[in-house]
């Protein structure tokens, strides 16, 4: 008994795409956890160079921006001098202690600088830092 050949006999071949969309999946698991997020800031600043500077990888601080004509952000959001302690004070504590970050331009004003300094310690923020790049 000789069986003929046809298109009923023949294994009907079918390609499984589970295992490739899993694959894709974890590449691009892979590349989002691998890619670097530089934090850009809403204010255009040129920041000093210092050649000690170096590369603050934390994430849990509080991010003030001022920029060369005075303008002071919050968390990406405009505020003024006098509102600045109210609205850190109004901001989420997490049981670490509160870190303020400040991203000054080189020719922003000192005496603002300071007056920023002042009204982050009298909201009760002790650790304070600069932004700087690094210098060639």
């Amino acid at each position: 008994m000789r069986h003929s050949h046809t298109e009923t006999d023949t294994p009907h071949l079918e390609v499984n795409l589970t295992p490739l969309i899993d694959l894709v999946f974890i590449l691009l698991i892979f590349f989002l956890v691998t890619a670097s997020f530089q934090s850009n800031t809403a204010l255009d600043i040129q920041r000093p160079q210092a050649q000690t500077a170096t590369l603050h990888t934390q994430n849990q601080h509080i991010m003030i921006e001022i920029d060369a004509k005075g303008a002071l952000r919050l968390e990406q959001q405009a505020v003024s001098l006098s509102q600045l302690r109210e609205q850190i004070q109004s901001l989420p504590q997490n049981a670490a202690p509160m870190q303020v970050m400040l991203v000054v331009d080189q020719k922003a004003s000192t005496g603002l600088l300071v007056q920023v300094m002042d009204q982050v310690r009298l909201a009760g923020v002790q650790h304070i830092a600069l932004a700087a790049d690094v210098a060639p």
